[in-house]
Order: structure tokens, then C-alpha cells, then sequence
């Protein structure tokens, strides 16, 4: 395989929707004007209402207006991601209304576009802030809800995957899998000295400890904003594509407040709960608490190739902070 076809491949099959054109798509190449409209088109027949405004909220992510009806949010995604898998993430929607946490699962559907997948959910009036340490109890509360569900269906399935990475489903393993993949195909196309941004990031992948022996919870996948949306004080978690049982350590969203002790008390405090860590939990969270941020990091070396070794820095500033946050988790754990 030559240089960048690897890429290319994955960037073909995860990224280029709602267009037969070929051309370098990345990431972030919005779906074009045409595109829109052959979206507009299906969820007009779909639906039986005018749409009168689609504005792009992510990439293939948009906020529906319509005539007559309150207005949605329609994710496009890619042909690899299995109908099955979006019709899961609907029930798990459904299942999910009494919690109030969630999109109001009013008026969804699932629907195909060609060989790819639209959900269609309600769009969320709420705003993504700076967490205080009242929303951080807040949090603590909700996180700690969902990892007493039951392991019966719909909160059955093995997750952890970022869709963006593996549209298919899996867990963060598999999305790291990938990602090494990409990563050397990106070494081989960035200049020399890249490369030892683009080493010790896969390095890191290699050593990490996925945590997948421990105990298990239902976890929405990216749990962080911009997916969590305020309402005064309550909060909304958006964007349940993928949310499944995962080892629960790794969902924990600690990291960025990894030097604010008063949020992570607070968040371990309301988490306790609901949820009593086991010692051997206890032993292993430095690498839970950063295996997410990890994938962001490798995901964007992939393709930002001439910063790799700014990456591999935050990578292992990532490291450093996982360990405060570990020892200051542990600490609220042993309290009594």
C-alpha cells in the first residue's frame, strides 16, 4: 500500500457522505449543497412536513426547522455504520426518556439515504458552559445513574467506540487499533522531524492499559462538552451514537478538571452514590481517565501531521494530569 492510501481509504469510508463526487475529502468537508437537499428531500417524504431551515450544527449533524412540527436534529452518517447500529442507538433513546437527561425522543426516525443512515431526534435548546462545581455534582449524579443500569437490552451492547473513528461499533480498543493503522501512514507521509511525535503517540497506544478486565457500566461514549447542554441547572446529554456497557473507570470524565480538586470531589462525592469503586478499580485509573483523550489526540496527529510533536507533548501532559486526578479519586474513594 502506498503512502496515504490508508488514509485516504478511511477518510472515503467514514467522512464522504451524501455525494457520489469523487475528490480529497477530510474530516471536515461539509456535504454539499446537493447533498442538503437530498436531505431535505427525505425527510420531507419521510415525514410529511415542509422543511424551512437546515443549518449545520458538525459536519454531517444539522438542526431541521419545519412548518409545523418542533424542530430536529438529523445525523447523517457514514454507509459502514450498520442500520442495526442506529436502530439500537434509538431504543436506547427510548429507553432512556424517564431519566430527562436525554434528546426528547419524540418524532425520531431512522431512515436511509442510499447506502447511508439518517436519525433523526429532537433538537435540544440547551447550551454547553464552563462547569461549576455544582454542575459537577450535577454530572457526578447522572454518570453515576446510568452505571446502575441493567446489562439487559437495550444497555447490553460492548461499546466504548467513538463512531467518528469506528462506525461500525467496538470498543476504545478498536478505535485505537485503527488508529495506530492511520498513525503510521501518517509517519510515512510527514517529514522527518514529525516523526517522533508520530512514534511516542503510538507508543502510548501500545502501553495503555484498556481496563476491559474490570467491572462494566452503561456509558454514553463521549460524555464531555460540547454533548452536555445546559438548561438552567440541568443538564442534557446529546449525541447517544454508540452508548453501551463499557468498563465504567473509562468513562469517568475527570480529565480536563484534572487540576480543579473541588469539581472532582464534587463529582466523586455525587458518584458514590450510586457507585462504590472496587480497590482494584482504584489501582488502575490514570490510564481509564485518559484513554479518551488519547483517541482525540491520535485521531487529530492523523490528519493536523505537521503538529505531531505538539500532540505527543499534550499526550504526555495528558499522562502527568491523569495521574493528579487518579490520586485526588482515590482519596475521595477511601473517605468515609
Amino acid at each position: 500500500m502506498k503512502p496515504g492510501e490508508r488514509i485516504r481509504a478511511f477518510v472515503d469510508a467514514n467522512y464522504r457522505r451524501l455525494t457520489s463526487v469523487d475528490g480529497d475529502h477530510t474530516p471536515w468537508t461539509p456535504i454539499a449543497a446537493d447533498g442538503q437537499q437530498k436531505l431535505t428531500e427525505f425527510l420531507e417524504s419521510s415525514f410529511g412536513s415542509r422543511v424551512t431551515a437546515l443549518e449545520a450544527l458538525d459536519t454531517a449533524v444539522f438542526r431541521v426547522d419545519w412548518h409545523d412540527r418542533a424542530s430536529s436534529v438529523a445525523r447523517v452518517f457514514p454507509r459502514h455504520r450498520p442500520i442495526a447500529e442506529v436502530l439500537h442507538d434509538q431504543d436506547v433513546l427510548n429507553a432512556l426518556e424517564e431519566w430527562q437527561a436525554v434528546e426528547d425522543p419524540v418524532d425520531q426516525g431512522v431512515g436511509r439515504i442510499g447506502e447511508e443512515t439518517v436519525w433523526l431526534t429532537r433538537f435540544s435548546d440547551g447550551e454547553p458552559r464552563a462547569l461549576t462545581e455544582d454542575d459537577a455534582a450535577v454530572v457526578g449524579d447522572l454518570v453515576g445513574r446510568l452505571h446502575t443500569l441493567p446489562h439487559t437490552p437495550p444497555f447490553d451492547r460492548i461499546s466504548g467506540a467513538w463512531h467518528a473513528v469506528s462506525p461500525g461499533g467496538g470498543t476504545r480498543r478498536d478505535d485505537l487499533v485503527v488508529l495506530a493503522e492511520l498513525l503510521e501512514d501518517a509517519r510515512s507521509l510527514g517529514g522527518h522531524a514529525d516523526r517522533a511525535g508520530f512514534d511516542a503517540i503510538i507508543g502510548e497506544i501500545g502501553a495503555i492499559d484498556h481496563c476491559e478486565d474490570l467491572p462494566y457500566g452503561f456509558s454514553h461514549v463521549d460524555p464531555y462538552q460540547p454533548n452536555l447542554l445546559w438548561r438552567g441547572a440541568e443538564p442534557t446529554l446529546v449525541d447517544w451514537a454508540g452508548a453501551g456497557r463499557a468498563p465504567r473507570i473509562t468513562m469517568l470524565p475527570f480529565l480536563p478538571h484534572a487540576r480543579d480538586p473541588g469539581w472532582v470531589d464534587a463529582f466523586s462525592r455525587a458518584y458514590r452514590r450510586y457507585i462504590e469503586l472496587e480497590p482494584v478499580e482504584l489501582e488502575r485509573l490514570a490510564d481509564a481517565f485518559r484513554s479518551h483523550s488519547l483517541v482525540i489526540d491520535a485521531w487529530t496527529a492523523v490528519f493536523v501531521r505537521d503538529r505531531a510533536n505538539d500532540i505527543a507533548k499534550r499526550v504526555q501532559a495528558n499522562r502527568r494530569a491523569a495521574e493528579i486526578v487518579a490520586a485526588r479519586v482515590r482519596v475521595n474513594f477511601a473517605a468515609r
